[in-house]
């Protein structure tokens, strides 16, 4: 046997061998997330409102392969946004590669919902990605920044917060944006920036990672999403 064969089977091991941890890790995460939404519902209930198709919808991205964050230990503190990704992946072949610089790309929805009886204003979202130059956001974002504060837009779009918008992302990896049809996220209302396109070029790592947060006029803190997306190559 040639040593480029055994090369390859060994590299094929391995990551056989990676990817059975990931499955045990993400096995046990799931089950902590399980116990983070059966909370969601007591919370829920004691607010005298439950909506079982946001419950199932979130149950259902927990178990769709996404990487999970670490939950908080004291399950009892509950975010009054809970926010998701849910995704799936596509990687190209070497053949497709050859005719374009991206590798992998993403197409999926950030779902953010109102958890309380409290209303949120002017609601924006971030994306952090690393690293920031491998990484591009697409989807219905407009780049028009002369919008005014009274502009109306039944429609789904978004837009940047920042005029330098470029500066900060290729400084800081972050992505702000500001739904245009949304100035306030209501109590148990949901949001989504749906049908985004994330396109990760070649990384001499091979690493790639995506952070959602949520942020409102009148909660500046910020709310980190439940899951993130992690690539590995």
């Amino acid at each position: 046997m040639s040593e480029r064969v055994k090369k390859m089977i060994r590299k094929r091991d391995e990551k056989i061998t990676q990817l059975n941890q990931k499955i045990i890790h993400y096995r046990s995460e799931v089950e902590k997330y399980k116990q983070h939404i059966v909370l969601l519902k007591k919370r829920y209930q004691q607010d005298g409102e439950v909506d079982d198709s946001d419950s199932v919808e979130v149950e259902e991205v927990f178990v769709s392969g996404a990487s999970m964050d670490k939950v908080e230990e004291n399950k009892e503190i509950v975010p009054p946004i809970l926010s998701y990704f849910s995704y799936t992946t596509l990687i190209n072949s070497d053949d497709e590669i050859e005719d374009t610089e991206n590798k992998v790309n993403l197409f999926g929805q950030f779902t953010f919902r109102n958890v309380t009886n409290q209303t949120f204003e002017e609601p924006v979202i971030c994306f952090r990605v690393r690293p920031s130059t491998k990484i591009r956001l697409g989807g219905k974002i407009s780049h028009l920044t002369n919008m005014g504060e009274n502009s109306t837009q039944l429609t789904e779009e978004w837009m940047y917060v920042q005029e330098d918008w470029k500066r900060w992302i290729a400084e800081k990896g972050e992505h702000w944006l500001k739904p245009i049809h949304l100035k306030e996220l209501k109590p148990y209302e949901t949001g989504r920036f749906t049908n985004f396109n994330i396109s990760l070029t070649e990384n001499k790592e091979q690493q790639y990672f995506i952070e959602g947060f949520f942020y409102a006029k009148n909660y500046q803190e910020g709310i980190p999403a439940v899951n993130t997306i992690s690539v590995s190559l």
